[in-house]
């Protein structure tokens, strides 16, 4: 027998609890934005400022306002990655003892994972950056000298740093996996 399901089950296990660590601490952090917003634009608007200059705490406030209103997007993404972390712990135990149930889990995984992957991007794209562009924007039009430059530059590398991470760093694994235990061959390395 081949060490391959006790290599993908290992890895399945680390991903899955490293991954549900780092999005279950964002998910902590989206849940205390409010607050720790809220703290910020009462700290920015005592800070000292030159005459003319924007006032930093009426664009936090507007930030908090952004946060909040995309707090849905980013939790339920943020959730859904805890869920498929979660999943994929469970099935990195079940591929290490040899389990059957566990490579058609992980084939059932891989292929929700990259569906997950497409609508995330889709999300991000069409909701989440769109409205952070719009509030960076207005942010940086009060800015002189720059600043439209400035949000011209950021605007287009927000959308490729989206769609790259999604393609370089969370497609891969389920890819492999996907591969891996789909072949054939595969089921030999399975018990009941």
């Amino acid at each position: 027998m081949r060490k391959t399901p006790l290599t993908l089950g290992v890895l399945c296990i680390v991903f899955g609890g490293v991954t549900a660590l780092w999005k279950g601490f964002g998910l902590f952090l989206n849940g205390m934005s409010g607050s720790t917003m809220k703290g910020l634009t009462a700290l920015m608007g005592a800070a000292p400022r030159r005459p003319g200059q924007p006032d930093p705490s009426v664009m936090m406030a507007k930030t908090e306002q952004m946060v909040k209103a995309l707090a849905p997007y980013t939790s339920a993404l943020l959730a859904a990655m805890v869920l498929f972390s979660a999943a994929l712990i469970v099935i990195g135990v079940g591929l290490y003892k040899r389990q059957s149930w566990a490579r058609s889990g992980a084939i059932g995984w891989s292929v929700l994972a990259l569906f997950y992957v497409v609508a995330e991007i889709v999300v991000q794209l069409t909701i989440i950056q769109p409205r952070t562009r719009a509030m960076m924007q207005e942010m940086f039009s009060t800015i002189p000298n720059g600043g439209g430059a400035m949000m011209q530059a950021v605007g287009s590398a927000q959308g490729a740093i989206v769609v790259v991470t999604a393609l370089l760093f969370w497609a891969p694994f389920p890819i492999v996996l996907l591969i891996l235990c789909g072949r054939r061959s595969a089921a030999a390395d399975f018990v009941d």
